[in-house]
């Protein structure tokens, strides 16, 4: 098998569920820090490349999650899907912090041909808790792809065996 890994940094911010219902005026106070580093690629290509297998452009990433206010530098593993047939890009990323599970689901949405400079830059995400008494949004996120950091996103390109 045949397959490659890209490493990837997103940075931005997100805003606390408490703070959510704020108007736009009064966002800037309650933004905190977030980013999220995975190196993400397909571990067959072939399979990648096959709209009939079930895997078809959706390949899973590892690496490291920073929610200020939640946690620094937290193990996560999820997936990337690139679907661009849907108009989107969706990180689902999963991770364990202090014995509660968090799923994040971020979306690079609207990508047409014209529009990539914001559309393949810009992830919209929701952080959820997972608790036994249910799940509830922890905080909603902009993080961006940095465009200063694209060399040495192209340059982490590799195949794996």
């Amino acid at each position: 098998m045949l397959g490659f890994r890209f490493d990837e940094t997103m940075s931005g911010w997100h805003i606390l569920g408490s703070n959510l219902n704020l108007s736009d005026d009064g966002l800037d106070n309650f933004k905190q820090p977030m980013e999220f580093k995975v190196t993400w690629g397909p571990d067959n290509i072939f399979e990648w490349l096959n709209p009939f297998s079930g895997k078809f452009m959706k390949q899973p990433l590892f690496g490291n999650i920073t929610i200020e206010g939640l946690g620094r530098d937290i193990p996560c593993k999820g997936d990337l899907e690139l679907a661009y047939h849907k108009g989107m890009i969706r990180y689902t990323i999963f991770f364990t912090h202090n014995g509660t599970e968090y799923i994040y689901i971020g979306k690079k949405r609207g990508i047409k041909p014209w529009n990539l400079h914001k559309t393949h830059t810009t992830c919209y995400g929701e952080l959820t808790a997972r608790t036994v008494c249910g799940s509830f949004v922890v905080s909603q996120s902009i993080t961006y792809f940095r465009l200063k950091t694209l060399p040495s996103f192209l340059k982490s390109f590799r195949f794996v065996r």
